[in-house]
């Protein structure tokens, strides 16, 4: 399937729902080095987490050049403070099951350099307290895994796996956002547990089952 032809299956709407979507307004006058993050949305996509993000301009490639988007989502899968991260009491954070990083990149292939979007997923448990204490289950690279990540202009739809037999399950979950040098922002979602994964329109149609290759080359995110 190409790229048009899959992006025929996203939804348009999902970025005017209300349950589950955070929405970020920068303060007047903070520099805007990277691409924003504006709004994230998530909800249940059979047994994923489906994701769409959309920024102030294009999170990766030329028009960003070495300063492309490096974000960091938090996933409480099961809204309860007590299993995931445990980055102290009252701490928004706290309780996040999984953390998704969406990253503009640059792969340096000798003089020359190819740009693309990855995005990296770890498994947090009660004895993590930072999120580079997590797990990483899933790489993820909009080049090659079309069925589980997908880059349009300032858009971006991904799908996690959620199968991981450790991850809690609730009918409720959280979605944390945590902006440099302002307060974490934080939205109510409908987890895998309310039943209700399977129906409805597809962000990204496919079961996201190919495996997620990896690739020789030196990657490293744009501006580092």
């Amino acid at each position: 399937m190409d790229r048009r032809a899959l992006l025929a299956f996203l939804l348009p709407a999902l970025a005017a729902a209300q349950n589950g979507t955070l929405r970020h307004k920068p303060p007047p006058g903070e520099p805007d080095e990277r691409p924003v993050l504006r709004t994230a949305n998530v909800r249940p996509q059979g047994s994923n987490f489906a994701f769409k993000l959309e920024f102030d301009r294009p999170p990766w490639g030329e028009e960003c050049k070495n300063r492309c988007a490096n974000v960091m989502l938090l996933l409480d899968t099961d809204s309860d403070p007590t299993t995931g991260l445990q980055a102290g009491k009252g701490n928004p954070k706290t309780g996040a099951d999984l953390a998704v990083q969406i990253q503009g990149m640059r792969d340096y292939l000798g003089e020359s350099a190819t740009t693309y979007l990855k995005a990296k997923v770890r498994y947090l448990d009660s004895n993590a307290a930072r999120v580079e204490d997590g797990d990483v289950i899933a790489e993820m690279d909009h080049r090659k895994d079309l069925d589980r990540l997908v880059s349009d202009g300032k858009e971006v739809f991904a799908l996690v796996d959620a199968t991981n037999g450790l991850l809690p399950v609730g009918a409720k979950c959280r979605l944390v956002y945590h902006p440099p040098a302002e307060k974490p922002l934080v939205a109510k979602c409908v987890g895998l547990g309310a039943g209700k994964g399977g129906t409805g329109v597809k962000v990204i149609k496919g079961t996201g089952r190919k495996g997620v290759g990896r690739s020789k080359a030196k990657e490293e995110p744009a501006g580092g």
